[in-house]
């Protein structure tokens, strides 16, 4: 059982592609569509189907078979880091700003991303608003100075799309790990401190050790 809002998930993420497709183009939009098939084909434990050739078919086809695999919104988060990794060498600008264009769509009608905070106030904004729409993973903060918050992730909706990343060596770049829930978080604290921020990562048996800070 998927522990965020599917449905939900899907269709920010699907808005946030198509504005980063204006940008990067049809052959990046391609790419992610054809790996967001093969990956949820596989979860499903069937052949990837004809026919899904927009971001309206991998979407319809994900939100179809949400009974079967309830983390659907994993394979286009694990189509859009590898489209990126693949025209780029490794995960970069078109998976950075699509974690800002997520939190956006998400966050824009609350008003908080208009407002000035620290990181860890930032960040605790972000956790409280995606836990009031189901959107939340089971995260911890804890402020290290005024420019950096450490975060034990607990529990991650994320897991399939991250465990794909390691099997096929999809990372940033210098070889550093992804995460889709970070790249979020840390598109919360730089847009409400106004600051660039970045994240580092390490997995662990039991959970995940991260790290947003100013750079």
């Amino acid at each position: 059982m998927s522990m965020i809002d599917a449905n939900i998930a899907v269709f920010f993420l699907k808005q946030s592609f198509e504005d980063v497709g204006k940008v990067f183009g049809p052959s990046y939009l391609k790419l992610l569509i054809e790996y967001a098939r093969e990956f949820e084909a596989e979860k499903l434990g069937e052949s990837p189907p004809n026919g899904i050739e927009t971001l309206n078919d991998i979407v319809n086809y994900i939100l179809g078979n949400l009974d079967r695999y309830p983390r659907g919104y994993c394979a286009l988060v694990y189509g859009n880091a590898k489209a990126d990794s693949k025209i780029e060498g490794s995960t970069g600008a078109a998976w950075k700003r699509s974690g800002i264009n997520a939190l956006k769509q998400l966050m824009q009608p609350s008003g908080l991303l208009n407002s000035s905070r620290s990181p860890i106030e930032a960040l605790e904004s972000a956790q409280e608003f995606a836990q009031s729409i189901n959107m939340a993973a089971k995260l911890q903060f804890m402020e290290n100075s005024d420019d950096t918050v450490s975060i034990i992730i607990e529990e991650c909706p994320f897991t399939d799309s991250c465990e794909a990343f390691e099997k096929e060596g999809i990372s940033r770049i210098s070889g550093k790990r992804e995460c889709a829930n970070l790249i979020c978080y840390t598109a919360a604290a730089q847009l409400m401190t106004g600051r660039q921020c970045d994240y580092s990562i390490r997995r662990t048996e039991k959970y995940c050790n991260g790290k947003i800070f100013h750079i």
